[in-house]
């Protein structure tokens, strides 16, 4: 299940759309600290591999990627 919802974040943001915390914890049933370690998980691996990117957060809970 947690690759499932890395990668389900992964795609969502990478095509341009965002994640929103509340709603991917009851959609999913996970914890706010699971979707953060989640989270991380997918912030680390554009560090490595994408780097002109980033995850930004906008609001209460909403995550979007932007460019350099």
């Amino acid at each position: 299940m947690k690759t499932k919802l890395v990668l389900l974040m992964y795609d969502a943001l990478l095509c341009g759309g965002s994640v929103l915390r509340d709603d991917f914890c009851k959609e999913y049933k996970i914890s706010e600290r699971t979707f953060y370690r989640y989270l991380l998980a997918v912030s680390k691996f554009f560090a490595a591999y994408k780097p002109n990117y980033y995850i930004r957060k906008d609001g209460a809970g909403v995550y979007y990627l932007k460019g350099y």
